[in-house]
């Protein structure tokens, strides 16, 4: 892990890791916060193929400038507490390649038959990695924190949702955590 200093205030920096071919970005937090942002990426490579399978409940389109939306809220908290910063999480792939809030096998389309990992599978883990990593390094640390999980809405008569089917998103990550989520 690399890390930077500040010149002007003396902060410490720690530079993202990126997992296989920058799909997935973590970065490292010292706040019980997590920045979750699953579904604003600008990665659409041509050899990943679109999602296909018919679930009642696929959605192909992106999140619109949520990646955008969690930086300057990242930002906007490290500022606020004088350069201690949340964990932040984001999925580099669009939604048509990848969802990341869904399980693995509607979320992350493998090859048919193969037991070889599709790089949808590959990013869809290590984004689930370094999911379980906050959690856990939080739990540690702090006893437990509050996870902001960034979305777009289509519809502009609601500004904000808060705990929208939160217990399906948080049974992926109850396996990362010894104690009960809240």
């Amino acid at each position: 892990m690399d890390i930077a200093f500040s010149d002007r205030d003396n902060t410490v920096y720690i530079e993202p890791i990126y997992e296989y071919s920058n799909f997935s970005e973590f970065v490292q937090g010292n706040l019980p916060i997590i920045i979750s942002i699953p579904h604003g990426g600008h990665l659409f490579p041509d050899d990943i193929p679109d999602r296909k399978q018919s679930f009642p409940s696929v959605v192909k389109s992106n999140d619109i400038n949520t990646q955008e939306i969690g930086r300057q809220l990242f930002d906007l908290i490290a500022k606020a507490f004088k350069g201690r910063k949340p964990y932040m999480v984001i999925n580099h792939l669009g939604r048509s390649k990848l969802d990341v809030n869904r399980t693995l096998k509607e979320g992350a389309e493998g090859i048919s038959g193969s037991s070889i990992s599709s790089d949808t599978q590959t990013a869809w883990n290590d984004y689930h990695n370094f999911m379980c990593n906050a959690v856990k390094e939080i739990e540690e640390s702090f006893g437990r924190g509050l996870l902001i999980d960034i979305h777009g809405k289509k519809s502009f008569l609601i500004n904000h949702l808060v705990g929208c089917q939160i217990t399906k998103f948080l049974f992926i990550y109850r396996a990362c955590s010894s104690r009960k989520l809240y």
